[in-house]
């Protein structure tokens, strides 16, 4: 395993790839524990935060605070103007976990300039164009994240980042969560959660576990396999999506990702689970999933 990582970071020098840490755990044993840093700094997981505001959905349903058939206008009905597109009053929370809520353009990201701009985000998302009857088409778009964090906060009364503490964050280890806000003070949940490498990992077991960690059942396994899973027959990604988390380029394998390569692989075939920091702008997933994850799967399947 020594000799496959310094091959990989050798590889990833000589591509000018920044990578920052990376953590791998076998059969919930960690075997490697790369860091560039002598601190293991909490970075922007970007939009690896989004799996997370998923599993969050996850507990809320669990407790019957959220049902995945039920409408979101119905607990936002204040934000719908008048001229609505009429789809809007179709949007589950299982589209927007699907990102299928129907959006004909994904609206802003982390770093457009209208996130600088705009105050109200959830007006702003019941005031655009719908193009597609939701559930039907994927479009990758903050605003579904965003809306599911709304969405809990609206219910339990906390905003999202509070609500998880007890449940998922302290659990995992991580302690005193830093997330993002928008403008009027709700957690971003599609980005902005600032995460280790050990926390990024846990993350990650918690996955591969089906939602239990070290012998505690955070999230239902039930919720955990349709998360994991593929969820369209047609007009979704090229190898799939659950929610708000990736199916991988062997379509047995999944990942969460985040913007600049901050990365969580789960090969559950392989029993093993990749944590990756990078800082690259350059086509770094595709890079990790072949020069890294590749040969990882490789040599894991020839020592069984």
């Amino acid at each position: 395993m020594d000799k496959l990582l310094a091959q990989f970071l050798r590889k990833a020098k000589s591509n000018h790839r920044v990578i920052n840490a990376i953590q791998i755990h076998q059969k919930g044993a960690l075997v490697v524990d790369f860091n560039r840093f002598n601190d293991k700094e909490r970075f922007h997981s970007f939009s690896a935060s989004k799996s997370v505001t998923a599993i969050g959905v996850g507990i809320a349903i669990d407790e019957g605070l959220l049902t995945l058939d039920e409408k979101i206008a119905d607990s936002f009905a204040e934000y719908i103007p008048a001229n609505a597109d009429g789809k809007v009053y179709d949007i589950t929370v299982e589209h927007l976990l699907k990102m299928s809520c129907g959006l004909k353009e994904p609206l802003f990201f982390f770093s457009t300039p209208e996130r600088y701009q705009i105050k109200d985000w959830i007006a702003h998302f019941f005031a655009a164009e719908f193009e597609h009857q939701p559930g039907t088409h994927f479009l990758y778009s903050n605003f579904n994240a965003y809306m599911l964090s709304c969405l809990i906060e609206k219910k339990c009364g906390v905003n999202l980042c509070a609500y998880l503490e007890d449940r998922l964050f302290s659990p995992l280890g991580i302690y005193s969560p830093d997330w993002f806000r928008c403008p009027m003070g709700h957690t971003t949940g599609a980005n902005g959660l600032f995460l280790t490498i050990d926390e990024m990992a846990s993350f990650g077991q918690l996955l591969i576990n089906q939602g239990s960690y070290h012998g505690t059942q955070l999230v239902s396994q039930g919720f955990m396999a349709a998360a994991t899973q593929n969820q369209y027959e047609e007009h979704g990604p090229e190898h799939g999506y659950g929610y708000q988390i990736w199916r991988s380029n062997d379509e047995q394998s999944y990942h969460v990702s985040g913007k600049y390569g901050q990365l969580i692989y789960v090969l559950e075939a392989e029993e093993t689970v990749v944590s990756v920091q990078s800082l690259d702008e350059q086509d770094i997933e595709s890079f990790l999933w072949d020069e890294l994850i590749l040969p990882l799967k490789a040599y894991v399947n020839s020592e069984n």
